[in-house]
């Protein structure tokens, strides 16, 4: 029971993180082309300090829970989700604080897209990874 619980809040936790990458992405593209109102761009800036920060913060802590819990920390599968999950978690640092810069990314930045892509790619590769822990 105690598993089911702590993977079904690790899911809650991934929802609302990947769902926060998702505007913080499109909010900095929106910034970038200089139609994102201030007030706008502080609301999002509020949701990521609130919401999408925190939700990452569980997503690592109930990740490891899980992984001490299945004892699946010898499995490849795992190192490679949490170097996928490392590097969302970078991505997700870089969005936030060019959002919070006062100067918007240059025009030709293609940060926001690259963004979009690599997790929108990134995403069903780690559901692949934690739903069928294949042996690589």
């Amino acid at each position: 029971m105690t598993y089911l619980v702590i993977k079904a809040l690790h899911l809650v936790a991934i929802m609302l993180f990947v769902g926060g990458m998702l505007v913080l992405a499109l909010a900095l593209k929106a910034y970038q082309k200089d139609s994102l109102g201030p007030d706008m761009r502080q609301q999002i800036i509020r949701w990521d300090r609130f919401a999408t920060s925190p939700a990452l913060g569980l997503v690592w802590v109930l990740g490891i829970s899980l992984a001490v819990m299945g004892d699946w920390f010898p499995d490849t599968w795992l190192h490679l989700k949490f170097a996928i999950v490392l590097l969302l978690s970078g991505l997700h640092g870089t969005l936030s604080g060019r959002l919070k810069s006062e100067k918007p990314p240059s025009p030709t930045s293609r940060l926001p897209g690259l963004a979009l892509t690599g997790l929108l790619a990134s995403v069903p590769v780690i559901i692949f990874l934690a739903t069928l822990k294949p042996w690589l």
